[in-house]
């Protein structure tokens, strides 16, 4: 991976310098999949989820310790009739302890636990890929579609200028009134506005893409004008939420981890349950030189050991009733996972199709006013449309023209959707998309 980023940067690095090659999606993507913060989180939470598994294997495993101590003992002795004596001594104790869990039915369902842990993180984490691709697909069109806008509205201004010199120059001889002037003036005002917001929604996307990629890009891959507009398939919205139902990712990490809190009823409830112990010590003790001699003293203990639990003030039963509790909230979470997952579905589902059409109206709404303009600026050379109809009629075609930009880049974006919310969304989906765009 941080090869393939090195490759990214280099990539991108030479193509600003050269000119003549600029990022595209997968440049971007492979910069996005080594520097994405919300990715990395992702990745770290699933890698520590993982050690759950050993965490509760431990518990099953013998546990074995070692202490040691020395102990400096000072004693004075006074007989009767005698004077009194004073002597120390030290000694040195050592032992060896091992603890085996041999029954203990809570042990045992916090492995299984484990397990169900770890597969949710993962679902999570492939759920945090599907969703990096779906967020470096909407930044990087979103800078395209700023852009477009950009290039609109400076189009648009410099055509409502030349409208307005013109204007100016037809009033000067006298054709037109003044007032066709100030309608000019007022329009080219208002798309030097528009060029200014324009240009800050720009620099807007461009950090909402640097944010994902965490590098810098000035220059985006434009999308082909011969992108093929396709409809969902199969063609039945039916059988895409019958996919998600089974395959979208955050609704398998919520199934896993309601499986968790039913665990948990079981593993609270087994604090009523016996359990069963070995333990096993061996203890020497080295005594120092005293009155009674020095010597050693050797202690070997092997003990079966059996809990049984009869009263803890409650503590388990209500450990338990929380227990359920936390288990129907999960259940409820993950009925509403489920729902919107089948409304999200449906949703791309049915903007896909709407999309394509769209597309394809705006299309045609793209000749029709640009057929409507140039017939409205042949009108006002020989009098019989006004600067204002001109002035309607450039606008409606810079209109269209964003419009059309966008629908496609709409389009494009709710098929990532779809397949994310059907569970199906790969990289590969987006290199498809990334071979409709104009590297040159």
């Amino acid at each position: 991976m941080k090869l393939k980023a090195l490759v990214a940067s280099l990539t991108l690095l030479a193509a600003t310098s050269a000119g003549a090659q600029v990022a595209d999606l997968q440049t971007v993507y492979e910069l996005a999949l080594q520097n994405d913060s919300e990715l990395r989180a992702a990745e770290a939470t699933y890698r520590a989820a993982l050690e759950n598994r050993p965490i509760a294997r431990a518990a099953l495993l013998p546990q074995i310790s070692l202490s040691a101590s020395r102990t400096h003992n000072e004693t004075d002795v006074s007989p009767d009739g005698a004077p009194s004596s004073d002597y120390g001594y030290d000694t040195d104790d050592y032992r060896l302890t091992l603890n085996q869990s041999v029954y203990d039915y809570r042990n045992w369902v916090q492995l299984k636990q484990a397990d169900l842990g770890t597969y949710a993180a993962g679902a999570t984490r492939d759920a945090a890929r599907q969703n990096l691709i779906v967020r470096v697909a909407q930044a990087y069109f979103d800078v395209l579609a700023a852009e477009d806008s950009l290039t609109f509205a400076k189009a648009e201004k410099e055509a409502v200028a030349r409208q307005l010199e013109q204007t100016q120059r037809r009033f000067e001889v006298g054709l037109i009134a003044i007032t066709d002037v100030k309608e000019s003036q007022a329009q080219y005002d208002l798309t030097v506005a528009q060029e200014i917001a324009a240009t800050n929604q720009l620099d807007v996307a461009r950090e909402a893409l640097t944010v994902v990629t965490g590098e810098s890009i000035d220059m985006l891959a434009k999308l082909s004008a011969e992108l093929p507009l396709l409809k969902p398939e199969p063609a039945n919205v039916q059988e895409w939420v019958d996919w998600a139902l089974t395959n979208n990712l955050q609704l398998v990490a919520t199934r896993y981890s309601t499986e968790v809190s039913a665990e948990e009823i079981k593993r609270q409830r087994g604090g009523h349950y016996p359990t069963l112990g070995l333990a096993a010590s061996y203890a020497r003790t080295e005594l120092g030189d005293n009155p009674q001699g020095a010597r050693d003293v050797d202690d070997t203990q092997i003990a079966l050991q059996l809990q049984i639990p009869i009263f803890s003030g409650g503590l388990t039963t209500s450990l338990t009733r929380q227990a359920r509790e936390q288990f129907d909230a999960a259940k409820e979470q993950h009925e509403l996972v489920r729902r919107n997952t089948v409304r999200s579905t449906r949703a791309s589902y049915l903007t896909v199709e709407a999309n394509v059409a769209r597309v394809q109206a705006l299309a045609r709404a793209l000749e029709s006013t640009q057929a409507a303009a140039e017939a409205a600026q042949a009108g006002f050379e020989v009098g019989t449309r006004t600067a204002v109809d001109v002035l309607l009629a450039l606008r409606e075609v810079y209109r269209a023209q964003r419009d059309y930009a966008q629908a496609r880049y709409d389009y494009l974006v709710e098929t990532l959707r779809l397949r994310q919310a059907a569970g199906i969304l790969v990289v590969d989906d987006l290199m498809h998309i990334n071979r409709w765009l104009e590297t040159r």
